[in-house]
């Protein structure tokens, strides 16, 4: 039975941005996008939808 669920706001059990960010660099390269267009610290505290706004006025 389930007792209980842990939400982790990113850093607080886990600091997934570092792997967040390779992945995202990862998926750019695959698609044919030069991951320089963006910086390391572009991706820590923005949601993927500004990510995205970001990459396609690049």
């Amino acid at each position: 039975m389930l007792k209980g669920v842990v939400f982790d706001l990113d850093g607080v059990i886990v600091d997934s941005e570092p792997f967040s960010t390779e992945a995202s660099v990862h998926a750019l390269t695959r698609l044919g996008v030069d991951p320089s267009v963006i910086s390391d610290d572009f991706f820590f505290g923005t949601s993927y939808v500004g990510f995205i706004h970001h990459i396609n006025k690049k």
